[in-house]
């Protein structure tokens, strides 16, 4: 127990000694096959916008454009799979280091989606359709992490 708490009250703040990253051997292998059904869903909906926006009359630019915002969310998503995959396959038990690797993930992966989406929304001739893209493209990726760690379950 840590000092200066009574006894009955739990701590918040993980032992140093643990881990919250598990290590490879309790990560499941489905984690790959997940990864691949992720991204094909992005692409399966952002495809449908960019038909709905030709189909709707605007200029191939703007389906373009949507493309292109649906091409940043699924780069999110690669960049996201490659850092859990690397990670993973260090050991590390201490709690302290996993959380500050977490929140510089989290801060790099935060900078270089804005700096492209910047970009694209900066050079391409519709804005909201990179923004559309996008949008359907992080999604699809909140939704489709839920039902495929529900349906594992």
């Amino acid at each position: 127990m840590l000092q200066g708490h009574k006894a009955g009250h739990e701590c918040l703040t993980p032992r140093e000694n643990a881990a919250i990253i598990p290590p490879p051997d309790v990560v499941p292998a489905q984690e790959k096959e997940k990864n691949r059904q992720l991204i094909t869903l992005q692409l399966v909906v952002v495809s449908a916008i960019a038909a709905g926006y030709l189909g709707y009359g605007a200029a191939p630019q703007e389906t373009m454009a949507v493309w292109g915002g649906g091409g940043v969310s699924i780069f999110n998503s690669l960049l996201i799979a490659w850092r859990m995959k690397r990670e993973n396959s260090r050991v590390r038990r201490n709690a302290q280091l996993q959380l500050r690797l977490l929140f510089f993930f989290a801060a790099e992966r935060f900078l270089l989606v804005m700096l492209v989406l910047g970009l694209l929304m900066a050079f391409s001739h519709g804005p909201l359709a990179v923004l559309s893209g996008f949008v359907a493209g992080q999604a699809v990726m909140i939704i489709a992490r839920l039902y495929l760690q529900l349906r594992i379950k």
